[in-house]
Parts: C-alpha cells; sequence; structure tokens
C-alpha cells in the first residue's frame, strides 16, 4: 500500500519526466497537500515539499525503474499533461494531470495490476494544493 500511495501523490505532483524533451508542468516551490481519493469512500492526505522538481521525479523514475517499470510521457494539450507506465510484471497504468494554476494541480490516475490470472484496476483522484513555504528542517 505504501508503494501505491508513493505512486499517487507522484500524480497529483505533475508526474512529468526528466527528459528535456518531454512537457513538464512548472509550479512554485513550497509545501503542498495532497488529497487523494480511492473510490466513492476512501480518501488520504499527506503534505508534501517540493523545491526542485526535475532531481525529484528523477529519483521517482529510478524507483519505479527498480521495481520494473518504465515511465513516459505521451503529450500535452494545453494545461492537461499525460502519462503511461509499463511493468515488466505486466502492471501497468495511464495517468492525466491537470495544472490548475501553478500552485493546484488535479490528476486522475488508473492502474492495471495482474493478480493470480486476473487485472484488477485500481483508480484514484488526486488534487495537491500549494500551502506556503516549505517548513524548516
Amino acid at each position: 500500500m505504501q508503494h501505491l500511495r508513493h505512486i499517487c501523490l507522484v500524480g497529483a505532483l505533475a508526474f512529468g519526466t526528466a527528459h528535456a524533451a518531454d512537457a513538464v508542468p512548472s509550479f512554485k516551490s513550497g509545501e503542498y497537500q495532497v488529497t487523494t481519493s480511492f473510490g466513492d469512500s476512501q480518501t488520504m492526505s499527506d503534505k508534501v515539499c517540493l523545491t526542485d522538481y526535475a532531481d525529484w521525479f528523477d529519483t521517482l523514475k529510478d524507483e519505479v525503474a527498480e521495481r520494473g517499470c518504465d515511465l513516459r510521457a505521451e503529450g500535452q494539450s494545453g494545461a492537461v499533461y499525460r502519462y503511461r507506465m509499463t511493468c515488466s510484471n505486466g502492471a501497468g497504468g495511464r495517468m492525466e494531470v491537470t495544472q490548475v494554476t501553478d500552485s493546484h494541480f488535479e490528476s486522475v490516475t488508473e492502474l492495471t495490476i495482474p493478480i493470480a490470472g486476473f487485472e484488477q484496476t485500481i483508480s484514484t483522484r488526486d488534487s495537491a494544493k500549494r500551502l506556503g513555504d516549505c517548513p524548516p528542517e
């Protein structure tokens, strides 16, 4: 569940890629309140400090790659960014991230996971809003 939670938080924070050719949304550095909804009844919320998007996303891509997954940008239309993840175990997913402002992102993610010969699809919705500067460490 912790791995899924980490992937969902990523979605809310503009799932861009570190490649220069890929479209990466800009955002204000700071502390963000991220709310993730699973279906109609479950939600979780967390605070995340983001200061350098490219370094943070490079780390995330490496973590996903360690689990046998590849994360790629599929394109951008206006303020909507699309991404796809494929994994060596047959899991995969897609995400659409909408940059509402430079301090507010919304995303919809669908992950498909093979389990005992069946496929389970998990859908999430995320909202990330900047609270202010990151607290001192």
